[in-house]
């Protein structure tokens, strides 16, 4: 008799939940006591939360629903909020702050994107017209690699395939504003 392994396949609900839960949202205040009869005002904790939903998936009437936001008026809701200044400056703070805790920074983004730009296909090859060997690879050839084909010993290696060069150049170009029409 064979044995059957179950996988559990999660929900897009569930999916969000977890990402909620990575985002580190902060955690709900207890709402203070108000008089009878008075309505709860959500001026502060709906935009915040809002700015927090909004850096999941980055739907901003799917962001506003989560909220709290009325349904029928998520979109002008999201809208709204995403042209309000604070809710802007609270969506850059919070992921300047998941950028920084991840270790990105423009600067090594550009390394990355120059590296993959600037490699060199007869780098790939030794002299006798061969691929390199993993192993004698340096890291910028590694990271400009988009796949090598590896004999069964694992060590020799049949053809490479870099990452697409004319990308990562048009990436700078616009980075830099070299061509008049990016400007």
């Amino acid at each position: 008799m064979s044995r059957v392994r179950k996988v559990r396949l999660i929900g897009r609900a569930e999916r969000e939940r977890l990402a909620r839960e990575q985002a580190l949202l902060p955690p709900s205040l207890p709402a203070p006591p108000r008089p009878r009869g008075q309505a709860v005002h959500n001026r502060f904790t709906r935009p915040a939360r809002f700015a927090a939903e909004y850096l999941i998936d980055g739907n901003g009437v799917q962001a506003a629903i989560r909220a709290g936001y009325p349904r029928a008026g998520a979109n002008s809701a999201a809208t709204r909020l995403l042209n309000h200044p604070r809710v802007r400056a609270d969506i850059a703070a919070r992921s300047h702050e998941r950028f920084a805790r991840a270790g990105l920074t423009p600067e090594r983004v550009l390394e990355e994107i120059a590296r993959i730009a600037f490699a060199a296909l007869p780098s790939f090859f030794g002299r006798d017209g061969r691929p390199l060997t993993l192993a004698d690879m340096d890291d910028d050839m590694l990271a400009a690699l988009s796949w090598a084909d590896i004999d069964r010993d694992g060590r020799t290696v049949l053809a490479v395939q870099p990452l697409g060069k004319l990308f990562a150049l048009d990436l700078l170009v616009r980075h830099f504003g070299l061509i008049g029409r990016y400007n």
